[in-house]
């Protein structure tokens, strides 16, 4: 009897150290759990800060790589007109009545040999357009309703406001036949040296298509959005080209923000949340946006700070 009290002692005795150092460890580890869940909170905040800022300066790079390309492009266009804008002959021939049929057949035939010519030199260009008091001339081989053309409201506001230069908003030109596309308008007044000026004008149409052939794969692979408004707030470039035609409340306010003089700023669209940057363009004034897509963009980080919270919380859970 007296070897089993002693033994029974001894076992209680190892029972109870046991216990302690269980109780111990669970401490010990709980004091250091308890910090993980709030270390993990700020490691999660300070990366998230880090992730905004490098998506903004990516984004800054991107856009600026964009608005050059872009300018290049339209600065290409606009050397390609040179020879028709700057040339003496064709000044002359635009400034003076023809003095007869045989005359006018000859002068647009030679006319259209040059907008052609400044056509083919260029891919972006869906057609050219001389529109004078004499002659009224186009590009293109298809029959052409310039009156048609006339009827344009953006035209009517080149016209009634005596711009020298004016970029339209996108339109189809279905005035041309077997056209019917998209373009966006580049006209320009011209002047007439050593005379009066007569009321005529040059007209590059850009194809729409090729504007968003230089956009579309900066988007390729992300959730991200690339926006062009002018500066009337009308939208030149949207991922979804309905929206070109009907822009939604969401475009408006967009465009609101933007001109009120915001180039960096957080945006929800369409339900999602996202940081935008944003430039003018120089030769058009243009804005030029790239909205990112934040819930994709801290999608990993924040799994990562669930995943270390959550795993915390089970093994606090299985020690109590």
């Amino acid at each position: 009897m007296c070897c089993l009290g002693i033994i029974t002692a001894m076992e209680i005795q190892k029972l109870n150290f046991h216990s302690l150092f269980v109780r111990l460890l669970a401490a010990f580890t709980l004091l250091g759990l308890v910090p993980l869940i709030f270390v993990n909170q700020l490691w999660y905040h300070n990366t998230r800060g880090i992730v905004y800022q490098n998506e903004l300066d990516n984004s800054a790079n991107l856009l600026n790589q964009l608005n050059i390309r872009l300018e290049n492009a339209l600065n290409t266009i606009n050397v390609n007109t040179y020879p028709f804008l700057f040339d003496s002959h064709f000044q002359e021939v635009l400034s003076i009545a023809p003095v007869s049929e045989g005359v006018r057949t000859h002068n647009e035939a030679v006319l259209k040999d040059s907008l052609m010519q400044i056509r083919e030199n260029n891919s972006m260009i869906s057609s050219v357009s001389y529109i004078g008091p004499y002659y009224q001339v186009c590009s293109v081989d298809s029959a052409v309703d310039f009156e048609r053309f006339r009827c344009q409201d953006w035209y009517q506001h080149f016209l009634e406001y005596g711009k020298k230069e004016f970029f339209s908003p996108v339109y189809i030109n279905d005035y041309i036949e077997r056209r019917g596309t998209c373009v966006i308008g580049w006209i320009r007044r011209l002047s007439i040296e050593g005379g009066i000026q007569p009321p005529s004008s040059l007209l590059v149409e850009i194809s729409h298509s090729s504007i968003a052939s230089f956009l579309q794969p900066a988007m390729e692979g992300t959730d991200n959005r690339i926006f062009i408004f002018d500066s009337s707030g009308n939208l030149i470039f949207h991922p979804e080209e309905e929206h070109l035609f009907s822009p939604s409340a969401e475009d408006r306010r967009l465009f609101e923000a933007l001109s009120s003089g915001n180039s960096s700023f957080r945006f929800k669209y369409e339900g999602n949340p996202y940081i935008v940057t944003a430039a003018r363009m120089a030769t058009t004034d243009w804005y030029l946006v790239i909205a990112a897509d934040t819930a994709t963009l801290l999608s990993a980080t924040r799994a990562a700070s669930h995943q270390v919270t959550m795993i915390t919380v089970l093994v606090l859970i299985c020690l109590v």
